[in-house]
């Protein structure tokens, strides 16, 4: 019966994820011949050819792609042996949860206070763009994920958990009037054209177009997005949420507008994922404070 080598299934796996030898050796404190060592020592094991080397770049063999399919169901089902195995108990194990940078500002202090009470417990939380936080969690590199859009995935559950409403957010002390937001300009970030015409389309509908609105500044800093914005250098669209807990301290103010737009928070796992006991709390604190 073959046994494949664990170290060298790892090497290859860390190798297709990260598809370049440097990061490879970096990763896994490895030098480069090391990992290409690895590679060729589980090829001559299974006796077939696993990647296309081209210069510095590679591609997987059909072997290749089969293996590493296989390589992640094994990730899986460890995975999955050690949530059954702690299911029952509440205050230890691995918490994995996916979510924008913006939720995870408003979800990781009371993630971190309960991680303090039960030190047993480690969070793991990763900030990720929607499609990415489906993939994660396809690939259980997290439990659960948190998004605003829908999954069109037949193996993928979700539950709407909260909703949350964008807000235009211009510099404290600036009389609001007609025409103002186009003069003052945009504060831009990942997410904020799209946020700003979905505002835009439901208060002006045609009236108003965010490409009539020029950029002062672009960053993709979460933590300082509105900093500009306090400055007095434009205004930017953001969740409610995280408005609230800059602006009493970067003296912003909110623009009340005629129509609310939000967006809904939907949690996903994998279907039949058993949580166990330790998710209980976190499910719960969750749908409290995106309620």
């Amino acid at each position: 019966m073959l046994m494949i080598n664990e170290l060298w299934l790892q090497t290859f796996s860390t190798l297709v994820e990260q598809k370049h030898f440097t990061k490879t050796s970096e990763i896994l404190h490895m030098t480069q011949p090391g990992v290409s060592q690895h590679i060729k020592k589980l090829e001559e094991s299974l006796g077939h050819l696993l990647l296309r080397r081209s210069g510095k770049s590679f591609e997987l063999t059909r072997e290749g792609e089969i293996l590493y399919q296989f390589a992640l169901k094994k990730r899986e089902d460890e995975i999955e042996l050690m949530d059954i195995l702690s299911s029952e108990d509440e205050t230890e194990g691995e918490i994995r949860v996916a979510c924008s940078g913006t939720l995870a500002m408003i979800l990781y202090p009371s993630f971190l206070e309960r991680s303090k009470k039960y030190p047993k417990l480690k969070v793991h939380l990763e900030a990720a763009p929607d499609h990415l936080i489906e993939k994660m969690v396809l690939n259980s590199e997290v439990d659960i994920g948190i998004k605003t859009t829908q999954t069109q995935l037949a193996n993928i559950t979700e539950k709407e958990v909260g909703q949350e409403q964008l807000c235009i957010v211009y510099p404290k002390g600036l009389k609001m009037r007609p025409g103002l937001i186009e003069e003052i300009g945009f504060v831009d970030h990942p997410d904020g054209r799209a946020y700003l015409e979905r505002l835009l389309r439901a208060n002006f509908k045609d009236e108003l177009r965010s490409s009539a609105i020029s950029s002062v500044t672009y960053i993709n800093q979460i933590n300082q997005i509105l900093l500009p914005v306090s400055m007095g250098l434009g205004f930017t669209v953001m969740p409610k949420r995280f408005i609230q807990n800059f602006s009493k301290e970067l003296n912003l103010s909110i623009l009340k507008n005629k129509v609310s737009v939000f967006d809904k928070y939907y949690l996903i796992q994998k279907e039949n994922k058993t949580l166990g006991r330790k998710y209980d709390w976190f499910l719960k604190r969750i749908q409290e404070l995106l309620k």
